[in-house]
């Protein structure tokens, strides 16, 4: 449907602007929003969030979003990529958390199927 579309893009907008302007509450509350009228976002504007989670030392938040993207099938949502998971280690790693480091890693291996 069009509508929906266009109203997914308008929402995948404002978001990518709230993270580019360092707003993150905001940029949360336009995902909430889209989610809560089941609009999917696309993997870049969720690794964009992932990723600001990550830079402003909000991990448990970056990995709630983890979370969230693990637990869709692909025709719910988008689950994560290669780089969404290495934001989480790398800001992880960066903290010195070596066991949730390795937790998130074998994540990342089992969901992408790396064996």
């Amino acid at each position: 449907d069009n509508g929906v579309e266009v109203l997914d893009e308008v929402y995948e907008w404002l978001v990518v602007g709230r993270i580019r302007e360092r707003e993150i509450e905001a940029a949360h509350r336009c995902l909430s929003r889209m989610w809560d009228r089941d609009l999917v976002p696309g993997i870049s504007v969720m690794n964009r969030m992932v990723g600001l989670y990550t830079e402003t030392g909000r991990l448990d938040r970056a990995i709630e979003i983890l979370s969230e993207m693990e637990g869709c099938g692909e025709d719910e949502g988008v689950p994560p990529d290669a780089s969404t998971f290495m934001c989480v280690v790398c800001g992880l790693a960066s903290m010195g958390d070596a066991a949730r480091t390795r937790a998130t890693l074998q994540r990342m291996a089992d969901s992408l199927k790396i064996h």
